[in-house]
């Protein structure tokens, strides 16, 4: 039975109704508050000039054609079936159990129509009539099934590897009329038989006759996809994590059969995703060297058996930046004094000598230099004109972490450069001065040592 039909005709056939408020006529299915199969509007149901046409239950809309008159624009509204009052169900009561539809509805219109409905939709005691049963998208393990039904109904397939005995079902409770019914975790190359089966709303059941379909061998393998960093990739970083792609288009990738190995050793991936696509993770324990070329492999095979083409690969780590802290060279004037300040580097420094610029012709040098803050307090003191006496070395080394500010207090000797300035950002961070007193006890705020930390 066709209910579009039903109500197309009836629509077609209503009256013309006086227009003129702006409330709404609402055509309802039989669990409304008022009887939807009379002729006339009950007196409680004094709007006139919408019409909203519901189909209870359905997947569609109203299919109302407008007349000529009829300027604005339809709206969509949400409303409840089997609910006991009408639209706009924002919140919808506890005793509201059923699904929200969606309906046309035409706002502002100036006409209105009596709306029968149809007596044919009552005490339906016909089946649905099934036709066009199909077999579509077969693959090594999937296939979908559809049909079409003269009415709505629901969706059943029954299937099983031996005609006439299905122990497998798939359903969908959707009220339809072109069914579709996807079945999946299949044998491949494997003979299924099955019948379809649709249920209208009165409970009318139809079965087809029976049909078979067989699934495809799956012989094509997993393959790759997604690499990250990419093949031949170059100045990646050292601390990087290595993600692959491992996918499969027919029975799946087979998880336990995944092996990855890195610069020659078999290493044990996070594996994430589906068998029609998984995702490889690997987070190396320690970081990759400088400027090291890094071997990656991955070997995979899909459930059927089928053995992918070993993945190899290879990426190129980052050059080593210097490490370093450098003001640069200062000016006089110059004396020799007390520095105290900051300094606040913006990348990891490891600090092994500190050198000191000197004024031209002077033995401008750091008698003693101490560095404090955070987790760190290293302090170092000058070994006399000895060697390389402009550095002062660190021996074990410390490191200044990126983004970190340290104190620093630092005591120089003859007439080392200095850089007249409060504060002086460089290309590695920037240094501040808190105070320098000299050796005549003057102090200033804009007497920042030349040097280098590296």
């Amino acid at each position: 039975m066709n209910i579009k039909g039903f109500i197309l005709a009836a629509l077609f056939a209503a009256v013309l109704l006086q227009t003129g408020t702006v409330d709404a006529i609402i055509v309802k299915d039989a669990d409304s508050t008022w009887n939807t199969t009379s002729e006339n509007i009950p007196e409680n149901i004094t709007a006139s000039p919408r019409i909203i046409a519901e189909y209870p239950n359905s997947i569609f809309s109203s299919d109302l054609d407008t007349p000529e008159n009829i300027t604005a624009l339809p709206r969509i509204i949400v409303e409840y079936s089997n609910s006991i009052f009408s639209s706009d169900l924002e919140d919808p009561p506890e005793n509201i159990t059923a699904s929200p539809r969606i309906i046309a509805e035409y706002s502002n219109s100036i006409w209105s129509r009596n709306f029968a409905f149809p007596i044919g939709l009552f005490n339906d005691t016909e089946p649905p009539v099934i036709t066009n049963v199909t077999v579509i998208n077969i693959t090594s393990y999937s296939a979908t099934i559809t049909w079409d039904t003269d009415e709505i109904a629901d969706s059943l397939v029954k299937y099983g590897k031996q005609s006439g005995i299905y122990i497998e079902s798939k359903a969908d409770s959707q009220v339809v009329t072109n069914h579709t019914v996807v079945l999946t975790v299949l044998s491949q190359d494997t003979t299924y038989y099955f019948v379809v089966n649709s249920t209208d709303r009165d409970m009318n059941s139809n079965e087809s006759i029976e049909y078979n379909f067989t699934t495809r061998e799956d012989e094509i393998p997993p393959y790759t996809s997604g690499h990250d960093p990419a093949k031949g990739a170059v100045n990646v970083s050292i601390d990087t994590n290595i993600v692959i792609h491992v996918l499969d288009d027919d029975s799946g990738v087979n998880s336990s059969m995944v092996v990855m190995t890195v610069e020659g050793d078999v290493v044990t991936p996070v594996i994430t995703g589906t068998s029609a696509d998984y995702t490889l993770t690997y987070d190396p324990p320690v970081d990759f060297d400088y400027e090291q070329v890094v071997n990656v492999a991955v070997d995979a095979s899909d459930i059927a058996g089928n053995p992918m083409s070993q993945d190899a690969y290879s990426f190129t780590t980052t050059t080593k930046e210097a490490q370093y802290f450098d003001t640069g060279p200062g000016t006089y004037p110059s004396i020799m004094g007390t520095h105290e300040g900051t300094i606040t580097p913006n990348k990891k420094i490891v600090v092994h000598k500190m050198y000191t610029y000197a004024c031209a012709g002077t033995g401008g040098h750091t008698e003693y230099v101490r560095f404090h803050g955070i987790g760190l307090d290293v302090n170092k003191t000058w070994n006399g004109y000895i060697g390389d006496y402009h550095n002062v070395t660190f021996d074990p080394p410390f490191t200044l972490q990126a983004n970190t500010t340290y104190s620093y207090e630092i005591i120089t000797g003859s007439y080392p450069q200095i850089i007249h300035e409060q504060s002086l950002p460089t290309a590695n961070g920037t240094i501040n001065c808190t105070q320098f007193t000299d050796a005549n006890g003057h102090t200033y705020d804009n007497w920042i040592l030349a040097m280098r930390l590296e």
